[in-house]
């Protein structure tokens, strides 16, 4: 049945789409929804902080996107080796430094990008197949009618460049769908799962040049050249790992990046019943709780942590005030964990915030991506309105 037009102004063009826990609530009351952002007990110069408007906004895509074609897979990050050792040695320190802060405020909490490891990573992918998450479903159908319009947006033989908070790429089906498309780049603006992905993506795509990087907000790079037409990505709802002020602060620095005239893709989880939406993060198999978990089992391997990950549960509700869904880490009965050397102790109920995911109204995505110097190409909905896809250009 046909879905609900997005209303936009003048400027855009409008295609409709046609179709071819009660336990949380208790928790809710103890609970402030501003206190437990991780964004906001996040410490300035943590890894996270790279989409932060005070931080340096413009971010760099490499040469190797005017390299001629001919050049396949994937790319190394670092143009020398100890250059690369010293980057990720500081990167670890901040990302070490963010674990403990965040831990160690009066409503603990996780830092953004978390949890995307190779086990997460594998979780999530199953994850995405429950009948109970929508949102691959809705995407993919966005992708099947935008077809024609994406290979129109974007051109042929394009440069393309992602941006995300920790998971693996998500351009996967739009790169099926593009003619020839030679390289991509990959950003990481909180943990490093697109580092991680990018030598599967290179090796799955043969005449695609594929280089990732995670972003060092300490640095303030140089803007591409402009040999390939290049578009910017941010899909599988990641504008929604961010809360709205630092994902506007993130698409005024794609804004920049992409230049005037600029193509960015962004799909939106949309407001809807809360039910559906709490539904998909509390599925079934319980495989929205493993990864949850898995964050514990992350501390534990990479951070010297002792979390007992069996006296933790899986908690996750809507917000409505905030247009969140807060996912939470529970401890089961007073106990006490360490991270490095840090002892961190829990009373019984006391839960982690460990992360948050924003949804918004159509008219509200349009009105960020204005304040961020965007102007809607198009926009429109999957068939049962639960998904958006908006083709935003730079002013």
């Amino acid at each position: 049945m046909p879905s609900t037009p997005i209303i936009a102004p003048p400027i855009a063009r409008i295609r409709p789409r046609t179709a071819g826990s009660s336990c949380c609530r208790g928790s809710r009351a103890t609970v402030s929804a501003e206190a437990l952002d991780p964004v906001r007990t996040r410490p300035r110069g943590s890894v996270a902080d790279a989409a932060d408007p005070r931080a340096p906004s413009s971010v760099a895509v490499p040469g190797f996107l005017t390299a001629a074609s001919g050049g396949a897979g994937y790319v190394s990050a670092a143009p020398v080796a100890v250059a690369a050792e010293r980057l990720a040695a500081r990167r670890l320190q901040r990302r070490n430094d963010a674990l403990l802060a965040a831990l160690g405020a009066e409503r603990k909490s996780l830092p953004l990008g978390l949890g995307w490891d190779g086990s997460g990573a594998a979780l999530h992918a199953r994850l995405t197949q429950q009948p109970e998450y929508y949102f691959a479903r809705a995407e993919a159908a966005l992708w099947q009618d935008a077809s024609e319009d994406l290979r129109e947006w974007i051109g042929p033989r394009a440069g393309l460049i992602e941006f995300g908070f920790g998971r693996g790429s998500q351009a996967r089906p739009l790169l099926d769908r593009l003619e020839e498309p030679r390289a991509i780049e990959l950003i990481d603006l909180a943990g490093d799962g697109m580092r991680r992905d990018a030598p599967r993506l290179g090796a799955e795509r043969r005449g695609l040049r594929v280089r990732a990087q995670s972003l060092d907000p300490q640095t303030a790079l140089a803007t591409p050249p402009a040999q390939l037409r290049r578009s910017g990505l941010m899909l599988g709802g990641a504008i929604g790992d961010q809360p709205p002020e630092l994902a506007r602060a993130s698409l005024r620095g794609i804004a920049r990046l992409v230049g005037p005239g600029g193509l960015v893709l962004v799909t939106v989880d949309l407001k809807k019943d809360p039910a559906l939406i709490e539904a998909a993060h509390n599925d079934g198999a319980g495989l929205a709780a493993a990864f949850g978990l898995n964050r514990l089992r992350q501390i534990n391997r990479e951070f010297g942590g002792g979390f007992p990950v069996d006296r933790f549960r899986h908690l996750a509700f809507y917000e409505p005030v905030e247009g969140r869904i807060e996912s939470h880490l529970v401890a089961t009965a007073a106990l006490r964990a360490g991270v490095a050397d840090r002892t961190i102790d829990f009373a019984a109920g006391e839960t982690i915030h460990a992360a948050s995911t924003y949804l918004y109204l159509p008219a509200e995505f349009r009105r960020l991506a204005d304040q961020a110097g965007f102007e809607a190409l198009d926009a429109r909905l999957d068939p049962e309105g639960k998904v958006a896809l908006f083709a935003l250009r730079a002013r």
